[in-house]
């Protein structure tokens, strides 16, 4: 073989092998542009009074639902290599937005207020979740 053929070869190999990385990697939009489906991306916690974590992982909030008492603290923690937020749907002093969380960063929020607080992830919207907050 040639030169030519050879380093094309090599370009060919090297775009083949880094698309798949990509796409390993991307976040599952089949479908349209809203949650996950809710069935295998969501846990429902009971009122506990005591903190409760959320994880960003795979451009997904893990824990989609969770009910917890007035006065509780949840936790995100962000998993994911790429960076990720709390964006409340109505922001207020009920429920703050956080800064973009970097892989192993957390940011945490007591709710202090009684009623369902949804959010999302500036930047990617397609990720939603919900804090019910109950007496």
């Amino acid at each position: 073989m040639t030169k030519a053929l050879v380093g094309i070869s090599v370009t060919v190999a090297a775009v083949v092998i880094i698309a798949g990385a990509i796409l390993l990697n991307a976040p599952d939009r089949a479908g349209d542009d809203s949650s996950a489906d809710a069935s295998q991306n969501s846990a429902h916690s009971e009122p506990n009074g005591e903190s409760n974590e959320v994880t960003i992982k795979n451009f997904n909030f893990v824990q989609s639902k969770i009910r917890i008492k007035k006065g509780t603290a949840v936790t995100w923690t962000n998993q994911d290599s790429a960076r990720h937020d709390i964006m409340p749907d109505s922001p207020s002093e009920n429920f703050k937005a956080s800064q973009l969380l970097a892989k192993g960063e957390s940011y945490s929020f007591t709710f202090n207020t009684a009623g369902t607080y949804s959010y999302y992830c500036s930047p990617h919207p397609y990720m939603k979740a919900s804090v019910e907050v109950v007496e």
